[in-house]
């Protein structure tokens, strides 16, 4: 049940790195700073990550329905492989990373190593600087914790009862802390504002293992919709320039209405896209640069740092370029030597 595996996927994890990098590095461009695109990626790793956390747990629910393992075991495999998944290339990077910036990262660093980040942003109320992307990272080791009793412990009934409710939690969430007056900031990284984006894999997830024929006429009958849900989650984003930041469509509803555009757009991925577009995400540099993204969204904000010395263009679209090749090499190094050994690795933890 929870191995096969979906290389388009790997695809949209580049596209959803691409969307961050063009955010963080082209702050001098308007357009990329006004629509928000970073947001738009951070959220497209959480509907990827939902999904496949979920599928796993489901298979690993299966086998103990069916006497094979126990919820011990399952336990156990599920956060070694997480384990290995995660912690070794982050901490290799926060120490990396803290040798030549140990002013930018001394202060959050407990906070970074604990996959705390988030709650440090909650209690600042605003950004941290280089390391506040890793508040992403943060969220779904939390969610990592939780929901594998949740599914593990409650009957295969009321599973999709959970799921949904993790959409109205997300929602409910932003809109009492939207009430209550907290920054955007704040809203955006706290979890449980979270839980509607990540629900939204998790439910597909679920149509995918036990109503998979449901979920593929849904993948071909709304396929415009799909794109009307696109082109709604862009004005959403829009809506800063005409309300402000602080606003309730952007604060509120955009993270809603993209786990629809992307619970429909990875829903049409992983059943594989044809004709050019399927091509695309299965072209051998696209798959590279998404099994690589975990490392290169890691390191992107201190590339621009690394080069403080060197004397870049001022065209914003020539420096993106010298930083994506500088990330590129380094995120190839990161990947070679600690990510590909620790996955081989990690296949010895079979579900």
């Amino acid at each position: 049940m929870s191995g096969k595996y979906f290389q388009q996927l790997d695809g949209l994890r580049c596209i959803a790195v691409t969307l961050v990098l063009f955010q963080h590095w082209m702050a001098k461009s308007y357009w990329a700073s006004m629509v928000g695109l970073g947001q738009v990626g951070v959220n497209l790793f959480f509907v990827i990550s939902g999904f496949l956390i979920t599928r796993i747990l489901l298979g690993s629910k299966e086998k103990q329905a069916l006497g094979e393992r126990t919820i011990g075991m399952s336990m156990k495999t599920f956060y070694g492989r997480r384990f290995l998944r995660i912690f070794p290339v982050y901490y290799f990077v926060l120490l990396m990373t803290f040798i030549p910036f140990p002013g930018i990262i001394r202060e959050s660093l407990p906070w970074n190593a604990t996959f705390t980040t988030n709650i440090l942003i909650m209690l600042k109320g605003d950004w941290v600087g280089a390391v506040s992307h890793y508040w992403s990272l943060a969220v779904e080791e939390q969610f990592y914790l939780f929901m594998p009793l949740l599914l593990f412990l409650i009957p295969r009934g009321k599973i999709l009862r959970v799921l949904y409710g993790m959409l109205a939690i997300g929602l409910l969430s932003r809109i009492v802390m939207w009430f209550m007056g907290y920054p955007f900031p704040v809203i955006y990284v706290a979890t449980p504002c979270c839980l509607d984006i990540l629900g939204a894999g998790g439910i597909l997830a679920y149509y995918y293992e036990y109503r998979r024929e449901w979920l593929l006429r849904v993948s071909g009958r709304y396929h415009r919709e799909m794109w009307w849900l696109g082109v709604l989650s862009l004005l959403s984003f829009l809506s800063i320039e005409i309300f402000g930041l602080q606003n309730f469509i952007h604060v509120v509803l955009s993270r809603t209405i993209l786990s629809l555009f992307f619970f429909l757009l990875v829903c049409k991925t992983i059943f594989e896209w044809s004709g050019k577009w399927g091509r695309f995400l299965e072209h051998p540099f696209i798959v590279y640069l998404g099994k690589t993204s975990y490392s290169a969204y890691l390191l992107h904000n201190f590339v621009p740092k690394l080069l403080f010395w060197a004397p870049l263009p001022e065209n914003v679209f020539a420096r993106f370029m010298i930083y994506w090749v500088v990330l590129l090499i380094l995120s190839t190094i990161t990947w070679k030597l600690i990510e590909l050994p620790v996955l081989r690795f990690k296949k010895h933890l079979s579900y």
